[in-house]
């Protein structure tokens, strides 16, 4: 197997582990019928993905995460073919992920919480929800520059830099946008769901955000610092 292919089976699988623990989180969460538990929802994403970067991150670098491996292609960091087969990876892997859901949780295939989907809390407009990710994933990817691509980052502390960006983030965006930060953490829901609410900004917002922190990095935090 070539490593572009490992690489890829690495991404998927950890996106398929984040989706299935994050997304089962909020389902097990509302099965349960009492007050959902937000510390634990952001717990359960920000340690499995610390988890993945730890175990999976020697074998493809650790992107999990279309807004992170956009944001190296764009700063010269990634080639372009890699970037692709990645992001279809992720996509995939948390596919697969949600797909597993539905067997656990068929009651929620068309009721809330739609098998931990990513939607707008109430109250809050589409055009703010954008601005909510795109903040979200801005200080996420921050945290992956400053630690992991950084030369001069804290490399020993990346698992718990990106896991922790993670929690804090679903501590505040939570309840206002489902805190997705990850196109493919959103799509893998949507895809076995159908529910496509305000899937634009799932997309635009992490996107966006994820470059806008990889400029800011690679301009100022890591100057000379392009491999």
């Amino acid at each position: 197997m070539s490593q572009l292919m490992k690489g890829a089976l690495a991404e998927a699988l950890g996106l398929f582990c984040f989706t299935f623990v994050g997304a089962g989180a909020i389902c097990t969460a509302v099965a349960g019928g009492g007050p959902v538990n937000l510390v634990a929802i952001a717990l359960a994403h920000g340690m499995m993905m610390a988890i993945n970067v730890a175990a999976l991150g020697h074998v493809s670098g650790g992107h999990f995460n279309p807004a992170v491996s956009i944001a190296l292609w764009a700063n010269g960091r990634s080639g372009l073919k890699l970037t692709v087969v990645y992001v279809l990876a992720q996509v995939a892997g948390s596919f697969v992920a949600a797909a597993a859901l539905k067997q656990v949780f068929p009651a929620f295939v068309t009721a809330a919480p739609f098998l931990g989907a990513t939607l707008p809390g109430a109250g809050i407009v589409p055009g703010v929800a954008f601005w909510i990710e795109f903040c979200l994933t801005f200080v996420l990817v921050l945290a992956v520059f400053g630690t992991a691509v950084s030369p001069k980052g804290p490399h020993g502390l990346v698992p718990f830099a990106v896991g922790g960006a993670i929690a804090v983030d679903i501590l505040v965006g939570g309840p206002l946008t489902g805190a997705s930060m990850n196109p493919a953490r959103t799509l893998g829901p949507v895809l076995a769901t159908g529910n496509v609410q305000d899937l634009w900004v799932y997309i635009a917002g992490p996107i966006l955000g994820g470059l806008a922190a990889g400029w800011l990095s690679e301009s100022l935090l890591i100057p000379g610092g392009k491999k």
